[in-house]
């Protein structure tokens, strides 16, 4: 198995809206899923071919894009966390809420995606704090474990700033 960084830059000065991250993610996830399936390339070491399959093996940013790119609400919204499904009424008792699962997420991403209605997904998104994301295409796909708590803005910023308290 060999692994590949891929890496995508957002130029300043203002950041894309979550409908321009996943016209650019579809046809990012188009290809990973053709890819999936497996494909045949020929090498002079294996000259009838070789299978190779291509699959995201998790994303990596910082707090903000991760949110925006894997379809969670922003850190300061109500439910705010991609890891548990503590609200920012709870935040003070510095506890952890119930782990967010996979299909319960999913879930919710397919239920934002089929609302036509803005009002609507404004709500969902405040009760639920999850909005579509393309990345919710791969079947393969986790939003709760494939993404890695963000060192500066979940532990330094977030969890280790509360550590000594009483």
């Amino acid at each position: 198995m060999h692994n590949t960084f891929l890496s995508g830059l957002v130029p300043e000065p203002t950041q894309p809206n979550m409908v321009t991250i996943n016209n650019i993610l579809k046809i990012f996830i188009d290809e990973i899923a053709l890819l999936d399936e497996g494909i045949m390339i020929q090498t002079p070491q294996y000259p009838k071919g070789c299978k190779v399959v291509v699959r995201l093996g998790c994303l990596i940013g910082d707090l903000v894009a991760n949110h925006k790119v894997a379809g969670f609400a922003s850190h300061s919204a109500t439910r705010f966390c991609s890891w548990c499904d503590c609200s920012k009424a709870d935040i003070q008792q510095l506890k952890l809420g119930r782990l967010q699962q996979k299909h319960i997420v999913k879930d919710c991403s397919n239920q934002f995606k089929d609302l036509r209605n803005e009002t609507e997904r404004t709500r969902m998104v405040k009760k639920t704090g999850i909005r579509w994301s393309e990345l919710n295409r791969l079947p393969y796909w986790n939003p709760v474990q494939q993404i890695p708590l963000g060192i500066m803005h979940n532990w330094f910023e977030g969890i280790l700033q509360h550590h000594f308290c009483n």
